[in-house]
């Protein structure tokens, strides 16, 4: 398996300043922020997985998230607007937010999947979060063409996945650790939400459900 390049070995990857080269070299960027998000924002996250109705489609049990886990993402990382901003092109209060998703990997995907719902048209962008300990994604960097390298950096809540739509991505089983995905695009999803290539947690309704 290949590793993610160390960003002490690769001078020219700031974790910080240059996304560019993050995104045009890796296909995604490791965020790093400025510290763990407050234990009370944490379990804010915690609670809502453990009060909401839940749902398993593979390869997540999953639950619709809220704006604790908008403060979450946000959480110590001050320029992860400006990296969706740079990335899709559009000011961020003007862009498309897609409801956010507690979700538990827990296997059962068969390849992998596109980052976002819109990314056939370049259009979407997605922030992963883990919310206690530390779990993985794997990526498969190629923008839509033959993925050339496959990558599966461990994080923890001191890191942001910020990963454009064309990206292709893997969700493993996480165990008991809980993330969180929310999505961005530039027009409303749509049709798109049918494409084969979606992971479902991304576009899943409750409404009628049994």
């Amino acid at each position: 398996m290949d590793e993610m390049p160390n960003p002490a070995h690769h001078p020219i990857f700031e974790p910080h300043g240059d996304e560019v080269w993050a995104m045009q070299n890796l296909g995604f960027e490791r965020y790093y922020r400025q510290g763990s998000p407050p234990e009370e924002v944490v379990r804010a996250v915690e609670e809502a997985y453990e009060r909401e109705t839940k749902y398993h489609e593979p390869p997540t049990l999953h639950c619709l998230g809220g704006n604790e886990c908008e403060v979450f993402l946000r959480c110590r990382a001050p320029e992860i607007e400006g990296t969706i901003e740079r990335t899709l092109g559009v000011e961020f209060s003007k862009l498309k937010r897609q409801q956010p998703v507690i979700f538990r990997g827990e296997g059962g995907q068969s390849d992998y999947r596109m980052a976002h719902p819109s990314g056939i048209g370049a259009d979407g962008f997605s922030v992963f979060g883990v919310v206690r300990g530390s779990a993985s994604i794997v990526l498969y960097p190629g923008f839509l063409g033959e993925p050339a390298a496959r990558y599966e950096p461990k994080l923890d809540n001191t890191e942001l996945l910020a990963v454009p739509g064309q990206t292709f991505v893997e969700i493993r089983p996480t165990g008991d650790v809980l993330m969180v995905w929310w999505g961005f695009s530039r027009e409303l999803i749509l049709a798109k939400a049918a494409s084969p290539f979606v992971l479902p947690f991304m576009v899943f309704d409750p409404r009628g459900r049994s």
